[in-house]
C-alpha cells in the first residue's frame, strides 16, 4: 500500500496544487459533492464558501489575527543575533566620567557588538483533528501555539513553523496515509500574526482546503476523507522535516502557554 506525502515550501505551492488538480470523485462516495461546493456549516467548516477560505489563505485571515492580538499581546519585533557589550576605551562614542576624572587613557565608552549562537527549531503543529472538534476549540489551541511560539522567540530561539494534516485508511489491501507539511514561517522572519493566522487558527485549513487536498490527490485509494491520525513522525521524516518538534491538538490544548513552553524546550533537548 503506497503512502502519500507531500511538501510544500510556501502558501503558494500549496495553493497552486490545490487549484490545478481535479477531484478524483471518491469522496463523493460518501458525501454526493466536492468540498468547494459546499456552502453550509460555516461554523463547523470555518468559512461559509471555498472561495472565503481562499480569499483567507492569499490575503490573511484578519479577524482572526486581531482576536490574536488580544490574545498573545505585543508582536516580537525581531530576534537578536548580536549582544551590545559596553566597555571602558581610549576611542568611544561616548565620554566615561569617572575614568577621565581619574585621568586614565581609557576615558571613552565603545560599544562592541559580539555574535551569539542561535538555537533553531523546525516546529509542526499537525491540525488533524476529529469532525467532534468545534471551530472554537481549534482557534484556542492554536492561540496557545502563537503565545508559547512568540514566548519561545523572544529568548533569541528561532523557529522555523510547518503546519501539517495527516489521514489514514484502513482498507482491505492495508492501511494507507496520506499528508502534507506546509512551512508558513522560516527561521530567518519575524512572526506575522496575519499570515499565519488562518493556517494555525481557521478550521477551514483541515475542513476546506486540506479536504480537497484529500479530493484532488492521485492514488488515494479510500472513499471519504479518512480517520484523523496525530503521530506525524513518518510524514516529518518522508517530507524532510528532519529533527521536528510536533505538537497537536491535544497537546496544544491541554496546556497552558507557559506548560506548552516548557514542553516544547523538552522536546528540542530530547533530539539533540
Amino acid at each position: 500500500m503506497e503512502d502519500i506525502y507531500i511538501k510544500f515550501n510556501t502558501i503558494s505551492e500549496f495553493r497552486d496544487y490545490l487549484d490545478k488538480g481535479k477531484p478524483c470523485g471518491k469522496h463523493k462516495e460518501i458525501y454526493n459533492q466536492d468540498s468547494q461546493d459546499v456552502a453550509s456549516w460555516g461554523d463547523w467548516y470555518g468559512t461559509k464558501t471555498y472561495q472565503e477560505a481562499q480569499n483567507l489563505i492569499t490575503y490573511g485571515d484578519k479577524d482572526i489575527a486581531d482576536s490574536i492580538y488580544e490574545g498573545v499581546g505585543r508582536l516580537c519585533k525581531g530576534l537578536k543575533t548580536k549582544v551590545r557589550q559596553l566597555s571602558a576605551a581610549v576611542c568611544g562614542h561616548a565620554p566615561h566620567v569617572p575614568n577621565y576624572i581619574a585621568g586614565r587613557p581609557n576615558a571613552m565608552i565603545r560599544a562592541n557588538y559580539i555574535p551569539v549562537k542561535t538555537k533553531i527549531i523546525n516546529l509542526v503543529y499537525n491540525i488533524s483533528v476529529n469532525g467532534g472538534i468545534s471551530a472554537q476549540e481549534m482557534k484556542q489551541a492554536a492561540v496557545t501555539i502563537l503565545s508559547a511560539i512568540k514566548t519561545i522567540e523572544s529568548r533569541g530561539v528561532r523557529i522555523n513553523l510547518y503546519v501539517a494534516d495527516i489521514s489514514y485508511w484502513r482498507l482491505r489491501e492495508g492501511v494507507q496515509f496520506i499528508g502534507w507539511t506546509l512551512k508558513i514561517k522560516s527561521s530567518s522572519q519575524h512572526l506575522d500574526i496575519l499570515k499565519t493566522a488562518y493556517p494555525l487558527c481557521n478550521p477551514a485549513m483541515l475542513r476546506r482546503h486540506s479536504f480537497r487536498f484529500t479530493e484532488v490527490t492521485k492514488k488515494v485509494r479510500g472513499s471519504g476523507y479518512g480517520c484523523a491520525s496525530y503521530d506525524v513522525t513518518e510524514l516529518c521524516k518522508s517530507t524532510g522535516v528532519n529533527r521536528a518538534v510536533q505538537i497537536s491538538f491535544d497537546t496544544a490544548s491541554s496546556y497552558g502557554v507557559d506548560e506548552l513552553v516548557q514542553y516544547i524546550l523538552k522536546q528540542v533537548e530530547k533530539i539533540k
